[in-house]
């Protein structure tokens, strides 16, 4: 079930997260979305027994939610690496 529902949300997540952003946003970042998707992609192959179903579960909510903020973290990311480029500059 998890499986299912995480290649339903990511998806959606991620055109949620692409289109709210504001601006339009470069193709290599853009791209950047393909690794939520595989890790909800990830969730389908395995076996299925108990033993596993933890990490399938993990792996389709973890790629729904990496999905939604994905270009927060990215935006983030850059700014601190900005910032300390520019301290490291001034001194």
């Amino acid at each position: 079930m998890a499986p299912a529902a995480g290649s339903v949300a990511a998806p959606l997540l991620a055109y949620a997260d692409y289109t709210g952003f504001g601006e339009r946003i470069p193709l290599a970042l853009a791209l950047a979305y393909l690794v939520p998707l595989f890790f909800v992609a990830l969730s389908w192959f395995g076996e299925r027994t108990l033993r596993t179903r933890t990490r399938r579960i993990a792996l389709a909510i973890g790629g729904s939610g990496l999905a939604f903020v994905l270009m927060d973290a990215v935006m983030g990311l850059l700014a601190v690496g900005w910032l300390v480029s520019n301290v490291v500059k001034a001194f």
